[in-house]
């Protein structure tokens, strides 16, 4: 088979997030998988994903785990918060409020490349109403062929459920029932997929998520360090019982078990 490379729809540059997660919704996308001649009704959209706030969010049928990543990472944060950079705040100043001038944006970037990711479409390739000509007039014609791109072999399927020739890169989704371009996987902590349009938010939140959890970490075995070393100043007799004390300060054990 021989043919041009099908390719996804390719927003305008002014179209808004917004806009482009609605049209989805209502099926004002037009994908012309093989020519322009050959598909052109526009698709009603059918898949699993949800939109919300009247067209300014779309996630994954299981929303609901999203909103369990999001407890459980507010629970930690409160509790380093806290007790953590808060006795740090009390005790080590001023260079306690370095640390926590630190951990707030990176709060920040977490909440903000967390919601995105979870919230943006992720480039979903909306299905056709009916197969391209091509699979109409020839319904026993092979779903998979072999082209080239810039010079490279590359592999074209055809997607039964969505009616179009995938992109490259592009997979269906089957919890979300979508062809996603450029889809790495479904993420059930972000009740979405992660593909061509939130991977650089999803990449953003998986690096801030780390690297604060390696600075939460560090600065939990410096208070509890710091905290130890006063209480040996004020004259507990051995190191194990100064460390002891320092735990049941300010609640500082529950640290040792996040």
């Amino acid at each position: 088979h021989k043919g041009p490379v099908p390719r996804p729809p390719n927003p305008s540059a002014s179209e808004t997030r917004k806009h482009r997660i609605r049209n989805i919704r209502q099926g004002h996308l037009s994908l012309n998988p093989v020519s322009p001649a050959e598909t052109n009704t526009p698709e009603t959209y059918q898949g699993n994903s949800m939109t919300w706030c009247n067209g300014k969010a779309l996630t994954g049928p299981d929303w609901i785990n999203s909103v369990g990543t999001v407890t459980a990472m507010v629970i930690p944060l409160g509790i380093h918060y806290g007790i953590c950079l808060a006795w740090l705040c009390v005790y080590w100043s001023p260079y306690g409020y370095i640390l926590l001038a630190f951990a707030i944006p990176s709060t920040v970037v977490i909440a903000t490349s967390f919601f995105f990711a979870a919230t943006d479409d992720p480039g979903i390739i909306p299905r056709n109403s009916e197969p391209p000509r091509i699979i109409r007039e020839n319904p026993g014609i092979p779903r998979v062929f072999h082209t080239q791109m810039n010079g490279k072999p590359i592999l074209i399927k055809y997607c039964e459920t969505c009616k179009h020739w995938r992109p490259p890169r592009a997979l269906h989704c089957f919890v979300c029932n979508n062809c996603v371009e450029q889809f790495d996987h479904h993420c059930p902590y972000l009740s979405n997929c992660v593909g061509r349009r939130n991977y650089r938010m999803f990449f953003i939140f998986v690096l801030s998520a780390t690297f604060h959890l390696l600075f939460a970490i560090g600065t939990s075995a410096l208070q509890l360090y710091l905290n130890t070393k006063r209480f040996l100043d004020l004259g507990v007799p051995s190191t194990g019982e100064a460390f002891l004390q320092a735990m049941r300060f300010w609640g500082s054990a529950i640290l040792l078990v996040l």
